[in-house]
C-alpha cells in the first residue's frame, strides 16, 4: 500500500485502460475516413498504402476515462486535464486540417501554461548537475518548464515515424516512470503512468508492424504532454529519492534525437521543422535493417537508458548528467559509423569465423534431419503438460477480487489476439507470452508446503522445453525463429520488469517475488516452443491462447473455491 492506493487498484486501472483502448481505438478508423484524416504514402513514408491517423483519439479516450475513475480530482489533476484537452484539440486540428507548425506551438505552449498555472508544478530545482550545489531557477522556472514540456511533446511527435515506434517508446518510458513514481512516493503519478501504459498496449494491437492505423499528432502530442507532466511533477517532489536527472535519463534517447536533428537543420540554414530523413530510425533504415528490427533496436536503447536511471538514481546528479551525454554520444557515433562503413544484408548475415563450425553442424543436421517431423507432436505434448496442473493439481488460494482479476486478464488475452491476421503474428506471439507468464506465476505461487512437487514439475517442464529448443537449433537448420519482433520484445520487457524490478520495491513477501521471477524466466523457453509450433504448422493458432486463457480461468476459479 502506498498512501491511498494498492497494487490491486493499480492492476484494475491497467486492465480498464487496456480493455477500453482495445475497444475504442479501432472505432477511430471510420471517423478518420469521414473527416479525411488519412495518411497517404509519400516519398518519406514507411508505408505503401493509405492509413487513417486518428488512433490517438482512442488512446486519449481510454486513458482519460481510466484516470477519471481512479485518480482523485485535486488541482494537479484539473491542471493536467486542462492541458490534456488543449493538446488533444491541437493534435486533432493538425490531423484533420494540417495546420501550420506555428499554431501547434501555440497549442503546446497554452497546454503547458494551463498545467503550470492550475497545478503549481514547475522545474524550479534542477539538482546538482555540475557538482557545485543545486541549481534553482527562481523567476525562470516557468519559461524553462514550458520550454522543456514543448520539447518533450515535439520529441515524441517526431519519433512517430515507424509502426509502433512512438507508442512502444512511450510504453517503456511509462513503465520506468511508474517505478520511479513509486520510489518518489507519488501515487497519482503511478496511476497516470499505468493508465498510459494500458492505453498504449491496447493501441499497439493495431499499430504494430504492419500498422492498421496511426496515432497521428493527436496521439504523439498527448504522449509527449503526459510524459512531460509526470517528469515535471515527479522530479520536484520535496525530499524525493529520485532526482530530476534520473527521470530525464528514461526519455533521453528521443530528447537527444530531436535536439541533434533540429540543431543539424539549423546549422544548414533550414527550418528546424523542415522534413528530412536524419532521425535515428531513418539512419538505421539506411543501413538496410528491416522495419521491425529498427523499432526493436530503439526499444532496447530506450530500455537501456531506463535501466541506467534505476542503477544510477542514488549517484550524484552530475554523474547521471555526464553518463547521459556519454552514452548518447557513443550510440550516435556507432550509428554514424555503421551508416558510413557497414552494409548489412536483410536476408543473410555471414560470420566467417563460424563457417567451419557451421559445416560440421550441417553434417549433423543431415544425419538427424528426421527430428523436424516431431516438431508439432512434441510442441502439443508440452502444451498439454503445461495446461494439465490447472485441472486437478493443487492451486494457490485466491480472494474473490484476485480471482475476478485473473478471469478479466484471461478475457483480455483472448480479446487481444482475436482475429489477428497472418502478418500480425507478432501480436499473437506477444499475447502467448503474457498468458504463459501468468500461468507459470500462478503455478509457482502455490506454497511449497502444499505442493513442492508442483514447483519441480513446472521447472522440469521448462527444462524439457529448453532441451527441445537446443536439439532443434543443432539438428535442423532454420527450425527455431530466434528473431523476435519489436512487439514481442516490448512484452518481454514489461512482463519481466514487474517481477524482476518492481516487486522488489514493494512490500511483497519473498515467496511472491520469487514466484514472479521464476515465472518470467521459465516462460521464455515455452514461448520459443510455441514459435516452433507456429512455424511448423502455419494455420490459425489462436486456439493456443484460448487454451492458456481457459487454464488461467480454471486456476482462478479453483483458487477461489479452495
Amino acid at each position: 500500500m502506498l498512501h491511498s492506493i494498492s497494487f490491486s487498484q493499480v492492476g484494475l486501472l491497467f486492465f480498464t485502460s487496456l480493455f477500453l483502448s482495445i475497444l475504442l481505438v479501432p472505432m477511430t478508423i471510420g471517423l478518420a475516413e469521414r473527416l479525411g484524416a488519412v495518411d497517404h504514402p509519400k516519398s518519406r513514408s514507411s508505408h505503401s498504402r493509405s492509413i487513417t491517423r486518428l488512433g490517438g483519439l482512442g488512446i486519449a479516450a481510454a486513458f482519460l476515462t481510466s484516470c477519471s475513475l481512479f485518480v482523485s480530482f485535486d488541482m494537479f489533476f484539473w491542471g493536467f486535464v486542462a492541458g490534456f484537452m488543449v493538446i488533444l484539440l491541437t493534435g486533432l486540428a493538425d490531423d484533420v486540417l494540417n495546420v501550420h507548425h506555428r499554431w501547434k506551438f501555440v497549442g503546446q505552449i497554452l497546454a503547458s501554461l494551463l498545467f503550470i498555472y492550475l497545478s503549481g508544478d514547475t522545474l524550479e530545482n534542477l539538482g546538482n548537475l555540475v557538482g557545485g550545489g543545486d541549481i534553482h531557477l527562481g523567476m525562470f522556472a516557468i519559461p524553462f518548464t514550458v520550454f522543456c514540456m514543448v520539447g518533450g511533446m515535439n520529441a515524441l511527435n517526431l519519433a512517430d515515424g515507424l509502426d509502433g515506434l512512438a507508442a512502444g517508446v512511450a510504453a517503456i518510458a511509462a513503465t520506468f516512470f511508474a517505478f520511479l513514481a513509486w520510489e518518489a512516493r507519488a501515487p497519482y503519478l503511478i496511476l497516470i503512468s499505468v493508465a498510459l501504459l494500458g492505453a498504449l498496449l491496447g493501441f499497439l494491437r493495431y499499430n504494430s508492424h504492419p500498422a492498421r492505423l496511426f496515432m497521428g499528432d493527436t496521439g504523439s502530442l498527448l504522449l509527449g504532454y503526459t510524459l512531460s507532466v509526470v517528469l515535471v511533477s515527479g522530479s520536484q517532489i520535496h525530499d524525493s529519492a529520485v532526482p530530476l536527472t534520473a527521470w530525464v535519463l528514461v526519455v533521453a534517447l528521443p530528447l537527444l534525437d530531436v535536439l541533434l536533428v533540429m540543431g543539424r537543420r539549423m546549422l544548414r540554414g533550414c527550418s528546424p521543422f523542415s522534413p528530412d530523413r536524419t532521425h535515428l530510425h531513418h539512419r538505421l533504415l539506411l543501413v538496410n535493417l528491416p522495419h521491425s528490427t529498427v523499432v526493436a533496436v530503439i526499444y532496447i536503447a530506450v530500455s537501456f537508458f531506463g535501466w541506467l536511471a534505476i542503477l544510477l538514481r542514488d549517484f550524484p546528479d552530475w554523474v547521471m548528467f555526464v553518463t547521459l551525454f556519454v552514452v548518447g554520444f557513443l550510440i550516435y557515433a556507432f550509428v554514424f559509423e555503421l551508416q558510413r562503413n557497414v552494409i548489412i544484408s536483410r536476408n543473410h548475415w555471414e560470420i566467417r569465423l563460424l563457417r567451419g563450425l557451421k559445416q560440421k553442424l550441417a553434417q549433423w543436421r543431415d544425419r538427424m534431419n528426421h527430428i523436424s517431423f516431431y516438431a508439432v507432436p512434441v510442441s502439443l505434448s508440452i502444451f498439454g503438460l503445461l495446461v494439465l496442473p490447472s485441472l486437478f493439481f493443487p492451486v494457490v488460494m485466491l480472494s474473490s477480487g484476485q480471482a475476478i482479476a485473473m478471469i478479466m486478464l484471461a478475457i483480455i488475452i483472448v480479446t487481444y489476439c482475436h482475429n489477428q491476421k497472418k502478418e500480425n503474428i507478432a501480436i499473437l506471439h506477444g499475447t502467448v507470452y503474457v498468458a504463459l507468464v501468468v500461468l507459470m506465476y500462478l503455478y509457482n505461487l502455490t506454497p511449497e508446503s502444499q505442493a513442492n512437487w508442483l514447483h519441480i514439475y513446472v521447472g522440469c517442464l521448462s527444462a524439457l522445453a529448453t532441451i527441445w529448443i537446443v536439439l532443434k537449433m543443432i539438428f535442423r537448420k532454420g527450425a527455431v525463429p530466434l528473431q523476435a519482433s519489436s512487439f514481442e520484445l516490448l512484452i518481454l520487457f514489461i512482463s519481466s520488469f514487474l517481477p524482476l524490478v518492481f516487486f522488489d520495491g514493494m512490500n511483497f513477501s519473498d515467496h511472491i517475488v520469487e514466484a514472479g521471477r521464476y515465472a518470467a524466466l521459465e516462460a521464455i523457453p515455452l514461448l520459443i516452443v510455441t514459435k516452433i509450433y507456429f512455424q511448423n504448422d502455419p494455420k490459425n493458432h489462436q486456439w493456443v491462447v484460448r487454451a492458456f486463457a481457459i487454464a488461467i480461468t480454471l486456476v482462478a476459479v479453483r483458487g477461489y473455491l479452495a
